[in-house]
């Protein structure tokens, strides 16, 4: 075997191994940075901005049959005797390549995690409501992972303006008279409170919100002291007019991270990044604020959802065309949850679950199954509270 040893075949085994091991080692890193959008924000490589008179850019909408529509087998709730609206804010599903903002490509990687989130979040209102739900120049993950960057709240802002001008187009469209729900999740939830400042709180629109769920982001406690002033938490079932808020963790973990920072924005201060202390949590079995553990008898249903998730999709920025034809059983009595101090909330282990959430870190966030894990609980809820409102 000596002859081996100085071969030029031992030279390209070498080789191979070498690559194979710095491709594990930095792999993560490069495909990030080829994710990831310039430091600069480039206004001349803004996406057009959407016309919502056109269909096209409503990823639901009451005149289009859509995700929004399904509901799970077996898993019907009492429907409220009158049918009111929704305009829901979809989260963060816009990772790259490009730049700062989705262009909403109907074929691109982020439409696919759009009509996930259709699936699994929108859908909680299909029997309840006329669910509105926009395409927007949604800004890329990266607006949450750059402290203080002006990029980043250019991209915010950007996304916002889009959001703002759905909702006027919404509140054109629709019957002033009719009684409707926000909802929003993670950057969907950043834009739908801003939104609720600056057209509910006070104003004449908040007589006719049923309530705002607002989920999947730090909401501070003290909210209601600096911007949604005319405003609550609902701190019962059946409160109408409030805001409803938390966002999961599994509890092997610690919950959410006392150091982490998020962006924020307040008519006084504009965009600023903070951290997570003292947030609002409204527990999705009891809907109460109390830090009382609720066990998991109370959980009428978790639905869970195939995982469409592919790398090669990403990295291509690819779709793959998939639209859920139903949604499977709920799963009752699935965790129980609990309002930690700190505001996190903090469910039974889902390791080993179709909940389990491999982007997570130390901290255990079950962040893509914040609406999911309470379905039923959720749509229960909505009901409850349209028939309180009407009542």
């Amino acid at each position: 075997m000596s002859w081996l040893i100085n071969s030029p075949l031992k030279k390209i085994v070498l080789g191979l191994v070498l690559l194979i091991v710095l491709f594990f080692l930095f792999a993560e890193r490069a495909i990030i940075a080829y994710l990831e959008p310039a430091e600069e924000f480039i206004v001349a490589a803004v996406p057009a901005q959407p016309d919502y008179a056109d269909l096209r850019y409503w990823a639901a909408h009451p005149k289009v049959n859509d995700s929004a529509d399904l509901t799970p087998s077996d898993g019907k709730v009492t429907e409220p005797s009158e049918r009111v609206d929704v305009f829901f804010v979809h989260p963060t599903t816009y990772f790259g390549p490009g730049n700062w903002n989705s262009d909403m490509r109907l074929d691109s990687f982020s439409a696919q995690g759009t009509e996930h989130i259709m699936a699994t979040m929108a859908s909680v209102f299909s029997q309840c409501c006329n669910v509105y739900a926009p395409q927007y120049r949604q800004a890329h993950l990266s607006a949450f992972r750059r402290p203080d960057s002006s990029a980043s709240y250019q991209a915010l802002d950007l996304a916002y303006l889009d959001v703002e001008k759905a909702f006027e187009h919404f509140l054109a469209e629709r019957n002033p008279d009719t009684p409707f729900i926000l909802a929003g999740h993670s950057q969907g939830t950043l834009h739908s409170v801003r939104l609720l400042e600056k057209y509910v709180n006070a104003k004449p629109l908040q007589e006719k919100l049923i309530a705002a769920y607002v989920i999947g982001y730090w909401i501070p406690a003290r909210i209601f002291e600096t911007t949604l002033t005319d405003m609550k938490v609902c701190s019962e079932p059946n409160m109408t007019g409030c805001v409803i808020t938390y966002d999961t963790y599994d509890n092997t973990g610690p919950g959410r991270d006392p150091e982490g920072k998020l962006p924020f924005w307040s008519p006084t201060k504009g965009w600023y990044m903070a951290r997570s202390q003292d947030t609002l949590c409204v527990n999705p079995l009891s809907w109460t604020t109390s830090n009382a553990l609720v066990a998991k008898e109370s959980n009428q249903g978790a639905v869970p959802m195939a995982r469409l998730f592919s790398v090669m999709n990403l990295l291509q920025d690819k779709s793959r065309g998939y639209v859920y034809p139903e949604l499977p059983k709920p799963l009752p009595a699935h965790s129980s949850a609990r309002c930690a101090e700190d505001g996190s909330l903090m469910v039974d282990s889902q390791e080993d679950t179709p909940f389990a959430n491999p982007g997570s870190g130390e901290d255990k966030s079950l962040h893509p199954n914040d609406w999911n894990l309470f379905h039923m609980n959720i749509r229960a809820n909505v009901g409850d509270r349209i028939r309180a409102f009407l009542n």
